[in-house]
């Protein structure tokens, strides 16, 4: 009997991991002006065709509804919201969702005191190496 139960055991181990990746939804999505653009894709990046994607308010109220491509990309116009939940519905219990909140800047579009020394870091860079070859030239020229 103790076989029977180390067996049942680890099937139940190797069937697990299968069963979680299966909700592995990932939904992202941008504002475009008045467009929401985004896409769906499975675990591993996999694109899903024909998913429900909605827009729904503040108050879950439903304001959009699409269904994304052979892609898994999709796009819908909304009227502006101050706070959009979007919903994937692949069914059976598995989908994803974002909340997009309008007039807040994300933090990939933020331009920090970070961003500013790395650009002015990448200028210096450039013209340090543009005088270093301007001076080999030069040695050359004296030299010859």
């Amino acid at each position: 009997m103790g076989r029977v139960a180390i067996a049942i055991t680890l099937l139940g181990l190797w069937l697990l991991p299968t069963a979680s990746l299966a909700h592995g939804v990932h939904l992202s999505a941008r504002v475009y002006d008045a467009t929401i653009r985004g896409e769906v894709q499975l675990h591993g990046d996999l694109p899903s065709e024909g998913v429900k994607v909605t827009a729904y308010g503040p108050d879950d109220q439903p304001l959009a509804e699409t269904t994304t491509d052979a892609q898994g990309a999709f796009e819908m116009s909304v009227e502006f919201h101050p706070e959009i939940r979007l919903v994937a519905d692949l069914g059976d219990g598995h989908g994803g969702q974002q909340t997009i909140r309008l007039g807040q800047e994300s933090s990939e579009e933020k331009m920090d005191l970070r961003h500013v020394f790395a650009a002015i870091g990448y200028i210096v860079g450039l013209a340090g190496v543009a005088f270093y070859f301007l001076g080999i030239r030069r040695k050359r020229t004296l030299a010859g």
